[in-house]
């Protein structure tokens, strides 16, 4: 379904069995799964996709496999970070894990783009730093944080320290 309830063809799923072991691919992450999707997460993840209508990123996506699941860790509270701009309205910089490739940053860019309120969106692949700025609560922050996991992101406010430590833990 799109976001305005009109009926979109499926993707076929690319995944047969053989004596119970995965031998096909999700069709949000690209991990191994023996049905349309690995886990919950992928399958709400792409219906959100779907939804919105950019069912692009799929065919833009250069991700490692298994890496766009969404993340089961509590939320860090954004809201406190956000900065009160001139205009009345928001701005906060977050850090983007699992942002890996061209087709997260344009999926995160639209996804955010989609929402009435928010009036700048730029992620940046390099530094994983998302730009986000909005009319209207504080509060909101929240709710473009949840947006951003049902994508398979985890956002956290953007701070130099975090990058080193993610990269690290990447690494390793």
């Amino acid at each position: 379904m799109t976001v305005l309830g009109t009926p979109r063809a499926a993707p076929v799923a690319q995944s047969t069995r053989t004596a119970g072991k995965p031998t096909g691919t999700c069709l949000h992450c690209g991990a191994p799964a023996e049905e349309r999707f690995c886990c919950a997460g992928c399958a709400g993840a792409h219906a959100l996709v779907s939804g919105l209508g950019l069912d692009a990123f799929y065919r833009r996506a250069t991700a490692a496999a298994g890496t766009l699941r969404p993340d089961p860790a509590p939320p860090v509270p954004l809201a406190p970070h956000a900065e009160a701009t001139e205009d009345g309205g928001f701005r906060l910089d977050l850090m983007l894990a699992g942002l890996s490739c061209g087709a997260c940053v344009w999926l995160v860019e639209q996804a955010l783009a989609a929402e009435p309120d928010v009036t700048r969106a730029r992620a940046l692949l390099t530094t994983r730093r998302l730009s986000l700025a909005w009319r209207g609560e504080r509060a909101r922050a929240e709710a473009f944080a949840a947006l951003l996991a049902r994508l398979g992101f985890r956002a956290v406010p953007f701070s130099l320290p975090c990058i080193a430590a993610a990269d690290d833990a990447e690494t390793r």
